[in-house]
C-alpha cells in the first residue's frame, strides 16, 4: 500500500483536530504510524503548536486537565505526550537522519540569551541553532533537531505569556495535574535516579545529533556573561572547587582504562544533558542578574515592583484585590527585565530541584567519601555529578535572588522559600524504593546532623547560604509577624540553618577567604584536609572567581559570621519590634 501523499496527512491532521481529545489522539496515531518521515516533518510543527497553543492558538489544555475530572482524557493525553508514545517516536523518527531541522521564533527564548545573541556572545546551547542574514545579523529563528523542537515547545508552554493570563491553576496535587505528571514522567525517564542511563532510543540506529555537547569547543571563560558553561567541563562546575583541585593533577592520574570508560553512554546521555539544559534555560534563565545591570536595571532598586507590603501593593494598584495579587505577577511578564515567575512556575522549580539533588546523589563511587569529591568515573556518572552545578546553579541563583528582591511579601513567598531550601540541603534527597517517584518519597533525614562530608558542596555554594539569607532577613521582618503564617516562614528557614553541624561548614568556607598570604598550590590532593593552609587558599580563589561569575566583578562580600551581619539582626529586629 502506498503511503499518503504529504497533503493527504495534513488534511487528516487539520480532521483529527476537530475530534474530541480521547478520539483525538486516537485518531492521530493512526496517521502518524502511516505517514513517512517526510511528512512527519511538515506534521510535527503544526501538531506542536496546536498542542502547546502557540501563535494565539487554544492548546490541548495541558494545564487544566485533571485526573479527578477528565480521567479518561488524562490518560489518553498522557500516554500521548509520553516518553515512549506516539508524539516522542515521531521525534525519534525524524532524528534516524538527522537532516530535518525545525525553526523556533527567537522571540520566545529567555531575554537574557536574546541579549547576549544581540550583542555576539552566543550562548554555548544556541551555538550550531543560529542563522545569520546576508547583513550579518542572527535571523527571527534558531534551528533545532526535531527532540530539541519538541522540548523547547514544552517547557515554554509552562512561561508562555499567552496561558499565564488564565491565572494559577493551583497544582496542589501534582499526580492530579497533566502538566505536572509530564514533568515528573519526563525527569524520571531523562533523568533516572536508578539504573545506567536513559533507555536507548527504540527505532532504527540513531545518529548522536548535533549538539552543543559535542560540537563546541568554547570554553565557559571565552562568553563572557554566557548564562551557559562549556560542556567540555562536564566534570564540575567552571568555579567549583572540585574542578580547580583537579586541573592541576588530572593528565597525571587519568589511565587509558578512564579515557575509555568517559566515553561511555554518550550516545544516549546527550538526550539527557539536552533535556537538563533546555529545561533550565527556558523555566530558570528568565533574569539574568548581570545582563539586567549591564542594561542599567538593579535589581535592588526601589522601583513599582520591588518588594513591598501588600498594602503598599493596593496604593500602588489600587483596584487590586488580595484574592487577585498573581495578576500583578502576571503583568510583570510584559516587563522583559522583570519577569516575576507564577505559584505554578515555582512549583515546577522545585520539582526539578529535588529530582536533580536525587539524580547527583543517586551516585554510589566506590573508596570515595563524599559525593561531591573529584572521581574518575563513566560519562554518566559524570554527568550526574554536575548535573546541578553545571546546569542549575548559576542561573537557579539568579531566579532565586530575583525573586528574594522582587517578591510581594505576602504567604506565597513561601513556594520561593522552599525552593530555596530544597535546593541548600541536598543531604535530604537520596533515592527511594523501585518505581517510587524521589520527588513524592518522603525525606526523614531532615533532622539528622550534616555531615563534614558536605563541607564541599557548602563552599561550592555559599551565596546560596549566606547572601540569600541575607536578603530574606529584611524580608521577613518586614512582614506582619503576628501572622502565623510569616511566622512560620521564619521558623522553617531558622530551623534549616541551626542543623548540627551546618553553621560550622558555612564557617570554614568563610574563613577560607582570609587565607590570603599562603600561596596557590596546584598539587593540592582532595584527601589533604580542608584546613590545611594549600587547600584554604586554593579555596579562597575559587570562591573569589565564584563571586565574579554568579554577582558580577564589583561585588562585595558581606560574612555571615561577621560583626556587621549580627548588627543588622538586631536591627531588624528593634525595627519589627518598633511595627
Amino acid at each position: 500500500m502506498a503511503a499518503p501523499s504529504p497533503s493527504h496527512s495534513l488534511a487528516r491532521i487539520h480532521g483529527a483536530l476537530q475530534l474530541p481529545l480521547y478520539d483525538r489522539c486516537k485518531e492521530i496515531k493512526y496517521i502518524i504510524e502511516e505517514s513517512s518521515i517526510k511528512d512527519l516533518h511538515s506534521l510535527l510543527p503544526m501538531l506542536l503548536e496546536n498542542i502547546f497553543g502557540f501563535n494565539n492558538t487554544q492548546g490541548w489544555g495541558l494545564k487544566t486537565i485533571s485526573a479527578s475530572w477528565q480521567p479518561y482524557d488524562f490518560v489518553a493525553l498522557r500516554d500521548f505526550l509520553s516518553p515512549n508514545g506516539p508524539v516522542m517516536q515521531t521525534v525519534y523518527r525524524l532524528l534516524v537522519e538527522n537532516i530535518y531541522r525545525f525553526e523556533f521564533p527567537l522571540k520566545c527564548l529567555p531575554w537574557p540569551s536574546r541579549c547576549l545573541i544581540d550583542e555576539g556572545a552566543i550562548p554555548v546551547l544556541y551555538m550550531n541553532k543560529l542563522q545569520f542574514l546576508t547583513n550579518g545579523q542572527a535571523a527571527d529563528y534558531i534551528l533545532l533537531n526535531a527532540f530539541e523542537y519538541y522540548l523547547f515547545h514544552f517547557s515554554y508552554y509552562l512561561v508562555n505569556a499567552q496561558h499565564l493570563r488564565a491565572g494559577s491553576y493551583n497544582w496542589n496535587t501534582p499526580t492530579d495535574a497533566l502538566y505536572i505528571a509530564l514533568v515528573e514522567e519526563y525527569m524520571n525517564y531523562f533523568l533516572p535516579a536508578e539504573g545506567t542511563g536513559v533507555p536507548p532510543i527504540r527505532t532504527a540506529s540513531t545518529p548522536l545529533p548535533s549538539s552543543p555537547i559535542n560540537s563546541s569547543k568554547a570554553s565557559y571563560s571565552s562568553f563572557q556573561g554566557s548564562p551557559f558553561g562549556s560542556p567540555k567541563s562536564r566534570e564540575a562546575s567552571p568555579f567549583s572547587l572540585r574542578s580547580f583541585m583537579r586541573s592541576g593533577s588530572q593528565q597525571q592520574q587519568q589511565t587509558p582504562t578512564t579515557v575509555e570508560q568517559s566515553g561511555g553512554n554518550q550516545q544516549e546521555t546527550w538526550r539527557s544533558e539536552t533535556f537538563l539544559q533546555i529545561v533550565a534555560e527556558m523555566w530558570l534563565n528568565q533574569n539574568s542578574l548581570e545582563t539586567a545591570q549591564r542594561y542599567g536595571f538593579s535589581p535592588g532598586s526601589n522601583t513599582s515592583h520591588s518588594a513591598m507590603p501588600y498594602s503598599a501593593h493596593r496604593q500602588r494598584f489600587p483596584g487590586m484585590a488580595r484574592s487577585s495579587c498573581y495578576s500583578y505577577l502576571r503583568d510583570a511578564y510584559t516587563l522583559p527585565e522583570n519577569v516575576l515567575p507564577c505559584q505554578d512556575h515555582v512549583k515546577v522549580i522545585r520539582m526539578l530541584v529535588k529530582h536533580v539533588h536525587y539524580f547527583t546523589n543517586s551516585v554510589r563511587p566506590e573508596n570515595i567519601s563524599s559525593l561531591h569529591q573529584c572521581h574518575y568515573g563513566s560519562y554518566w556518572d559524570g554527568f550526574k555529578r554536575s548535573a546541578m552545578s553545571q546546569e542549575i546553579q548559576k542561573k537557579l541563583y539568579s531566579f532565586l535572588k530575583h525573586s528574594f528582591l522582587r517578591w510581594p511579601l505576602d504567604y506565597s513567598f513561601r513556594l520561593v522559600l522552599e525552593t530555596w531550601l530544597s535546593y541548600v540541603q541536598p543531604w535530604r534527597y537520596f533515592g527511594g524504593k523501585d518505581g517510587e517517584s524521589p520527588t513524592h518519597k518522603q525525606e526523614t533525614v531532615q533532622d539528622r546532623a550534616v555531615d563534614a562530608v558536605w563541607q564541599q558542596f557548602v563552599t561550592d555554594n555559599l551565596l546560596f547560604f549566606t547572601v540569600l539569607f541575607q536578603l530574606f532577613l529584611p524580608r521577613v521582618f518586614r512582614t506582619d509577624l503576628s501572622h502565623p503564617r510569616n511566622t512560620y516562614m521564619l521558623f522553617r528557614v531558622c530551623k534549616v540553618f541551626s542543623q548540627m553541624g551546618l553553621n560550622t561548614l558555612i564557617e570554614q568556607a568563610e574563613c577560607a577567604l582570609t587565607d590570603v598570604h599562603y600561596p596557590l598550590r596546584h598539587g593540592y590532593s582532595p584527601n589533604k584536609s580542608f584546613t590545611h593552609p594549600a587547600g584554604r587558599s586554593s579555596t579562597a580563589a575559587v570562591l573569589r572567581i565564584q563571586f565574579a561569575e554568579l554577582e558580577g566583578p564589583g561585588f562585595q562580600y558581606q560574612p555571615l559570621f561577621s560583626l556587621e551581619c549580627e548588627n543588622m539582626v538586631c536591627r531588624h529586629r528593634i525595627n519589627s519590634q518598633q511595627w
